[in-house]
C-alpha cells in the first residue's frame, strides 16, 4: 500500500492594512516563517488570511471523531471550521423533557469535516460530522461517546 503526499500549500503574499495592531496580531505575517511543529486546528479556506488561533503545535494536534446526527438535529450552517457543542438528550423523552435533561458531552470543538448527507457514508436521515478534539478533551472521549449511544445527539453552533 502506498500513500501520496498531501497537495502543496499555496501561499500568496498580500499587503493589508489593519485598523489596529491588535487586529493585525490576530494573523500570521508573511515575513515570519511557520513554526516547524505547526499544525492546523481548523480548516483555512482558499484566499483566507491565516489566523494565529488556527495553528497549534504538534503536541496540541486534534483527534478526529465522527459523530452521527439526525438531519434535523444539526444546524444547516455547520461546516468545516465551525465551532460547536455536542449534546445528548434522552431518546424517549418528550420535547420539553429532552431540553431539560440535555447533557453536554463535547464542549467547544471544531468541525474538521462536514460532508453533506449525500456525500456521507452515514445512513439515510443522518449526517456524519467529523469533529476535532484536543488531547485534553480526548481524555474524556470514552464517556462522551458512551453517552451519545444512549440518547439523541444534537449539535449547536457557536457564533
Amino acid at each position: 500500500m502506498s500513500f501520496s503526499a498531501p497537495p502543496a500549500i499555496q501561499t500568496e503574499r498580500l499587503e493589508i492594512r489593519f485598523d489596529s495592531r491588535e487586529d493585525a496580531d490576530r494573523y500570521l505575517s508573511a515575513d515570519a516563517p511557520l513554526p516547524d511543529d505547526a499544525v492546523l486546528e481548523r480548516a483555512v479556506g482558499s484566499g483566507e488570511l491565516l489566523p494565529r488561533e488556527a495553528l497549534a503545535g504538534a503536541d496540541r494536534a486534534l483527534v478526529e471523531v465522527p459523530v452521527s446526527v439526525e438531519l434535523d438535529e444539526v444546524p444547516a450552517t455547520v461546516r468545516e471550521g465551525s465551532v460547536i457543542d455536542v449534546w445528548v438528550t434522552p431518546q424517549t423523552a418528550t420535547t420539553a423533557d429532552r431540553l431539560a435533561d440535555a447533557d453536554l458531552v463535547l464542549d467547544d470543538v471544531v468541525v474538521v469535516k462536514a460532508p453533506t448527507p449525500e456525500d456521507s457514508l452515514a445512513p439515510t436521515g443522518t449526517r456524519q460530522v467529523i469533529v476535532g478534539v484536543t488531547r485534553d478533551q480526548a481524555a474524556e472521549l470514552g464517556p462522551a461517546l458512551g453517552r451519545t449511544s444512549a440518547g439523541r445527539v444534537v449539535i449547536t453552533r457557536r457564533g
